[in-house]
């Protein structure tokens, strides 16, 4: 059974590219390569890929980019499905060309379609990476058929947790989740993977960000919090479960 479209990067929109670049180094000890004076790559060790934008042109934010044959389509799709086009069509010579649409609640989501067959290949050892998307939505069953139509992405309820749906795999370890939120609310979390919440908190601070939503329980197999980068974007860290 396919497990749908898959996110192949996560996409940090932010106002300084050194101050970003330099928070997230310094938080996580990612590999960042800048690749011009607005754009760097980051080498997690595993997929997605991350990207660090810097564009007075593009609101500031966080989204995953999904890997689709014809990005025309695929907003097309969206926006018959009940979404908005935010950006029709973009090219980056000689790589791809993308896309971006606004989901029914807000929520903003790339597609890239490449030029080539070829994919990223992480290239170091595994360190902190994307592993988890949640989006809020104020109904859990619209947002489902929403995104199971348009990415092909099957959901199944949480029993221990009332109003919310998780997709498994999608390009991410662990998935993409749905919650139920206040109405006419949106917004999107990428989780990082990490060994320890209270060591990630202390770094999170000491180098300029802040911890919103102190550690908590994560779905019953792990813990979590939400901490804002410089810019302001919120962004989650996820700590597993020990194994038994």
């Amino acid at each position: 059974m396919s497990e749908g479209l898959s996110v192949l990067q996560i996409e940090l929109r932010v106002h300084n590219l050194d101050a970003a670049m330099s928070f997230y180094g310094s938080v996580f000890s990612w590999g960042i390569y800048p690749s011009s004076a607005s754009y760097a790559l980051v080498d997690t060790g595993l997929l997605p890929v991350v990207g660090i934008l810097h564009d007075p042109r593009i609101p500031t934010g966080i989204s995953p980019l999904i890997r689709v044959q014809d990005c025309q389509a695929a907003v097309q799709k969206a926006k018959d499905l009940g979404g908005r086009v935010f950006i029709q069509t973009a090219e980056i010579a000689g790589s791809g060309a993308f896309t971006a649409a606004l989901d029914p609640w807000g929520n903003l989501i790339y597609f890239w379609q490449p030029y080539s067959d070829g994919k990223p290949r992480p290239e170091r050892e595994p360190i902190n990476p994307f592993v988890f998307i949640e989006i809020a939505t104020p109904n859990v069953e619209k947002a489902t058929r929403y995104y199971s139509q348009l990415m092909g992405w099957s959901f199944w309820n949480v029993p221990s947790e009332q109003n919310y749906a998780i997709a498994e795999g999608n390009g991410l370890k662990r998935g993409i989740g749905l919650y139920g939120a206040d109405a006419n609310s949106s917004g999107m979390v990428c989780y990082i993977q990490v060994n320890n919440l209270e060591e990630t908190a202390q770094k999170i601070k000491a180098a300029g960000g802040q911890v919103v939503v102190p550690p908590d329980k994560f779905l019953g197999e792990g813990r979590y919090l939400i901490f804002a980068d410089p810019t302001g974007n919120r962004v989650g860290a996820f700590e597993p479960q020990p194994s038994s």
